[in-house]
């Protein structure tokens, strides 16, 4: 996936690729913890990536601020 953002990534895309590429520091914790994390980290990288892949480069830039 990152190997994808990095070929792609712009100016305007910047703050969206390195949130992308933070996103898993956000997984913490053991057993139903760290399940919870990964299910937060995943519908952000979702998020993240359909802003990426939108052509408004204002939304991107909202999105990695969030």
């Amino acid at each position: 996936m990152m190997q994808d953002v990095l070929a792609r990534m712009d100016n305007d895309t910047l703050d969206v690729a390195v949130a992308l590429a933070s996103v898993p520091d956000q997984i913490r914790g053991y057993g139903p913890v760290k399940a919870d994390s990964v299910a937060i980290a995943e519908k952000k990288k979702a998020e993240l990536l359909d802003a990426f892949r939108s052509p408004g480069a204002e939304n991107a830039r909202i999105m990695a601020a969030q």
